[in-house]
This record gives structure tokens, sequence and C-alpha cells, in this order.
């Protein structure tokens, strides 16, 4: 049997139902509920609004915001309570600061007491530290299939110093000046001149 404590109010709370019988079926569900557990009168607040991105439902918002500590939420499944794991667990964390008692009916589930608040918290911080990992992985794959490839492209010349001094290179080779003789000349080292050369295709 449920223990209140004196003006402890308990709600009901429908989360955004679809069509009137879903609606019945939650009220039903926590009216019977409530009554074996020796709970009353059940105040219900029905969600009629659509929650919003990254958000909790408004009216559970304002629930939340008006809450008393020892008051009792009772719901009739997790998913009326938000539309992911990540953001049930952070309405059960608002509610466990606020020292509200959670009652889930349909997972015999009840928040209320201090380690189980312990637990929601820990929970919350790790899924909210796996989803930013997450997303920074899918951040970062996007950016290397949609980025420029690094490097120098294939086929490209770089810079040389020699660059500029073709004619005389040309020059040099046709008097059958030497590599070696070319590279001194040129101040350059010889697998400069050769990688040069290549390049540029000035051999005659």
């Amino acid at each position: 049997m449920f223990q209140a404590e004196d003006k402890v109010s308990i709600y009901g709370y429908i989360g955004t139902p679809d069509g009137n019988n879903d609606a019945l079926t939650q009220k039903y569900t926590i009216l019977s509920f409530a009554a074996s557990a020796s709970m009353a009168p059940v105040h219900f607040c029905v969600e009629s609004i659509k929650q919003q991105p990254n958000g909790i439902k408004p009216i559970l918002a304002g629930m939340i915001a008006n809450f008393q500590r020892g008051d009792v939420l009772v719901v009739s499944h997790y998913r009326n309570l938000a539309n992911s794991t990540s953001e049930v667990l952070e309405v059960m964390l608002e509610l466990s600061r606020s020292g509200v008692k959670l009652f889930v009916v349909t997972s015999d589930f009840q928040l209320d007491n201090n380690f189980q608040a312990q637990v929601v918290a820990c929970a919350t911080a790790l899924l909210s530290q796996i989803g930013k990992e997450l997303a920074d992985t899918k951040a970062n794959e996007q950016k290397t299939s949609e980025g420029k490839t690094t490097g120098r492209p294939v086929g490209s010349i770089g810079k040389s110093k020699l660059d500029g001094r073709e004619e005389q290179i040309r020059s040099l080779l046709a008097a059958g000046v030497s590599m070696s003789g070319i590279a001194r000349e040129l101040d350059a080292s010889r697998p400069t001149l050769l990688e040069f050369i290549k390049s540029r295709h000035l051999s005659v």
C-alpha cells in the first residue's frame, strides 16, 4: 500500500494520446493502479501538444515546474514521458531533483529513493556522453567524405628552385655538360636536377 505524506498531491499524466481510445486506456491503467495502491484522489493532466524537438513535452514541463517535494506522478508507459530513451531519463532526472515520486504502471517501475535517482543521473550522463561522441564521429566522417583530398594532386608539378632556368638547362644538356656539372653550375643537388629534368621533360 502506498503511504502518502501530508499535503502530497497525486497526478496522473496522459501523454499525447493517439485518439480518445488511447487517452481512455491510459486513464484506466492509471486509475486501476492508483486504486490498488490506495492513491486518491488522482489529478489528471493531458498532453494535448506534441513534443518539440530536444525538449520536454510542454504540459509535462509545466507540471514539473510546479511539483512540490513528495508529490506523486503516475504514467502508464515510459513512452508517455518522452519520445526517446535519453529524453525519458532526462525527465526522470528532473523529477528526482524535484523530489517527485514516479510510477510507471506497465513496467512496475517506481522512482522514489536517492539510490534510484543516482542511477538515473549516471545513466543520463552516460547517454549524453555517448550521444556526443557518436555525433562527433558522424561529423568527422562527413567532413572526411566531403572534404578535399590532402596532399599534392596526382599528376601536378611541384615548385622547384630551378623554375625559370629551363632554357639554361637545355643549353647545358645540348652542350654535353654532365649532370653533376650542371648541378654545380646551378647550385643544386644532382637528385633535384634529375627530378626537375624528368618532371619538365627537358631531356635532349
